[in-house]
Parts: structure tokens; C-alpha cells; sequence
């Protein structure tokens, strides 16, 4: 795609698909299969999660979420990314056990940590699910 500005010390992994008009600030952290659409500014320090889908001209201005679909200007999440996750062969358990910690998570009156806990005891423990979400929780950089 035409004019992706790619500053300083970004990190950028495999099978990222960018589409033009993209302005990345540094140390930004696009993660594998991660899809940003057109006409996006990144803020610096960002980090956009694997599976994730970033709808065009949305401002990201703190990280996204593996698998979250943010859009807009204030880059509100509406959900998983659930054709990210069907064309990337996830088993109907795994986008199952996705959904079900991303309502604990983000749609509960609950705060992260307590989020966590939670999907720790209540939900399966699922290969590509469940646990591997955890660590990106804890690794954020911005927001």
C-alpha cells in the first residue's frame, strides 16, 4: 500500500496486513496477523494484538486488545474479531472460550485483575485461548 509511515523502533510481525495512510510513532508493536485498516494514526508506545482488526480512520491512541475490533476516533473495542479468528482455523471451543473472557474482562462490572481470576476458574483451558490471553493483559505498554 501507498505511504505507511513506520517511525523509530516499531516492531512489526508476521502476516500484518497495513493498508495505506498509516502513521506509526515509535515503539509501536503490531503482532502477527494483526489487519490495520486505512487513514489510522498510532500512537507511540502502542502495542495492536495478534488477530486483532483496526477499522479505518480510527486513532489509536492506547493498545488493542488480541482479537478486539476497535473503531472510530476514540478507537472504542465492539467485540472479538470472529472472521479473524474463523480464517485463522480457531476451533468453535476456542472462539467460544475468547468470547466468554472477553465479556468477563470488558463487558462486566469487573476490573482486569478480578477479570482474569475469574475466566482462570470458570472458563476451559483451551490451546490458542484462555491462558496465552493473560500474558498480553499483563505486558501493556499504553492504556
Amino acid at each position: 500500500m501507498t505511504y505507511v509511515h513506520v517511525a523509530h523502533d516499531c516492531v512489526i510481525e508476521t502476516d500484518v496486513i497495513l493498508a495505506n495512510g498509516i502513521q506509526m510513532a515509535g515503539h509501536v508493536t503490531v503482532e502477527d496477523r494483526a489487519i490495520v485498516s486505512g487513514l489510522v494514526p498510532i500512537h507511540q508506545f502502542v502495542r495492536i494484538g495478534t488477530y486483532a482488526f483496526v477499522g479505518g480512520g480510527s486513532r489509536v491512541n492506547q493498545d488493542v486488545r488480541r482479537s478486539r475490533k476497535p473503531w472510530g476516533t476514540r478507537c472504542i473495542s465492539y467485540g472479538l474479531n470472529s472472521v479473524g479468528l474463523q480464517r485463522a482455523g480457531f476451533s468453535p471451543d476456542v472462539k467460544l472460550a475468547l468470547k466468554r473472557a472477553y465479556r468477563l474482562l470488558f463487558n462486566s462490572d469487573l476490573t482486569v485483575s478480578q477479570g482474569i481470576a475469574r475466566a482462570r476458574l470458570e472458563l476451559p483451558q483451551v490451546p490458542g485461548g484462555g491462558e496465552s490471553s493473560c500474558p498480553s493483559l499483563r505486558a501493556r505498554s499504553a492504556g
